[in-house]
């Protein structure tokens, strides 16, 4: 079939070609315009320095703070990595900023301030907080948590309350270790 045989059934439906086009088009635009917005809020860290005898024996550091099995091992960064990504951390995040209430909006009458089905664990919570947060290490060894959600200010909270939960525990663990 020659190329002029195309040109023609081209021709003859092109109404129906651009019709498509513009049906499409329409369909995409009312289907992002009804999507909710999503926000990323992220804060960076940068560890200070390497430790020379291990991380648990060194006071700012997380060595400490970690299991056996990982402080002394790796980098400072992968080491408050570890720290951040932690359950424990995402559980004291849960409990400053009181997200209970926030994450598992469904099952909570806000009329009558209780649970419309059991309430929540904490275990379930920082499940649901893990899917929000995301913790990345970059090859230059600065530290990113990155929070989405539908709501800005909440996303920038958590974000914050990360780097301050990280700091507590820091500071927890250099109070220990003066103790001892």
């Amino acid at each position: 079939m020659p190329l002029r045989d195309y040109w023609r059934v081209l021709v003859r439906h092109r109404i129906f070609i651009c019709g498509l086009v513009v049906l499409t088009a329409i369909a995409t635009a009312l289907f992002t315009l009804s999507q909710p917005n999503i926000y990323q809020s992220t804060a960076t860290l940068m560890p200070l320095g390497q430790s020379r005898s291990g991380l648990s024996s060194a006071p700012g550091e997380p060595g400490g703070f970690l299991p056996p099995g990982i402080a002394g091992k790796g980098s400072p960064t992968d080491n408050l990595l570890a720290v951040l990504q932690s359950r424990t951390l995402a559980v004291d995040v849960i409990e400053h900023l009181d997200l209970l209430h926030v994450l598992f909006m469904k099952q909570w009458d806000a009329e009558k301030q209780q649970w419309r089905t059991r309430p929540p664990t904490l275990q379930d919570a920082a499940r649901t907080l893990g899917g929000l947060v995301s913790v990345t290490a970059s090859r230059q060894g600065l530290i990113t948590i990155a929070v989405t959600h539908h709501d800005a200010v909440l996303a920038a909270t958590i974000a914050n309350a990360y780097v301050d939960a990280l700091q507590r525990a820091l500071n927890e663990n250099d109070f220990s270790l003066a103790k001892k």
